[in-house]
């Protein structure tokens, strides 16, 4: 395999990988020949190598579970959204400044991240990565403590609401 045709990882884009495995369709049967899957050594994300980009369509057919409409209920489709916005809220929390974000229901918002990135080079976070630190138990014990009294005041009192085992 000339440079030229050497696996890319597809994750960090690195160009130590290792054979990991060749494989085909055993589920839907789809398309007779095998591929290469190739293993990163720098992060360890498996990536196809050559990507069939001309037969994804064969490869994945229509009835590909993935792709499989599921009915939901309205409760879980609250609960999905509500799930999201957790997820989300909290990995701003995280990462705050040193993440990017995108809209999961753009999928160009993210695109445009990954443009940046390889246009530039540069994470395309509002802050530096490298001025990223870990913080230790106590400097986060505090943090927790700080944000946590922050928003008890914030936070509207409940009336107090008689229960069932309540006089």
């Amino acid at each position: 395999m000339s440079a030229a045709e050497a696996p890319i990882c597809g994750a960090c884009f690195g160009t130590d990988l290792s054979l990991w495995a060749e494989a085909r369709d055993i589920e839907y049967f789809s398309v007779p020949e095998s591929f290469s899957y190739f293993q990163c050594r720098s992060c360890g994300a498996l990536s196809i190598f050559p990507v069939p980009e001309n037969r994804l369509g064969a490869i994945y057919p229509s009835n590909y579970y993935s792709f499989a409409a599921q009915s939901q209920s309205f409760a879980e489709k609250i609960k999905e959204q509500l799930d999201r916005r957790i997820f989300s809220s909290l990995f701003r929390e995280i990462g705050g400044e040193f993440m990017a974000y995108f809209d999961l229901q753009d999928p160009q918002s993210l695109a445009d991240l990954i443009m940046r990135f390889l246009q530039s080079g540069q994470f395309p976070a509002a802050r530096d990565v490298a001025d990223w630190r870990w913080i230790d138990w106590h400097e986060a014990s505090a943090q927790l403590a700080e944000r946590t009294v922050r928003n008890a005041v914030q936070a509207p009192l409940a009336p107090a609401r008689p229960h069932a085992h309540c006089p």
